[in-house]
């Protein structure tokens, strides 16, 4: 009996998917000035590179009908909430420190201001 039980729970974790679910901070922003959606990427990229594109990546989303409308979605995407937390906890530790995060910070709000966020969990 205990050789089908260890049997049916392998058979179990082999089968059945491992729970995911992504994490994602989505900011709608509006450009200013002088700034292309581009150069917002780059702002991303930079993060994305800071904190690994494993632990968080950024891609910038623009509205495919309004060529000349200047919102755009800032979509940052961590693996899960705990990824997601780490990396917050870095960014605001730094922000108040004068760190590498508060000099980001400064790029993103000379490209960008922040209309609505949100914090969003995928289910699958």
């Amino acid at each position: 009996m205990k050789t089908e039980i260890a049997l049916a729970a392998l058979i179990f974790a082999l089968v059945t998917p491992a729970a995911h679910a992504d994490f994602y901070e989505i900011f709608h922003m509006k450009l200013k000035d002088g700034c292309s959606p581009a150069e917002l990427q780059a702002v991303g990229d930079k993060l994305t590179k800071k904190f690994g594109a494993d632990v968080y990546s950024v891609e910038i989303a623009t509205n495919q009908h309004g060529a000349t409308d200047t919102s755009v979605l800032w979509i940052g995407r961590s693996p899960g909430s705990r990824a997601w937390g780490g990396a917050n906890d870095t960014w605001a530790a730094e922000l108040s420190s004068g760190g590498e995060s508060a000099k980001l910070s400064a790029e993103l709000s000379a490209c960008a201001s922040n209309v609505t966020s949100g914090t969003w969990r995928s289910v699958r």
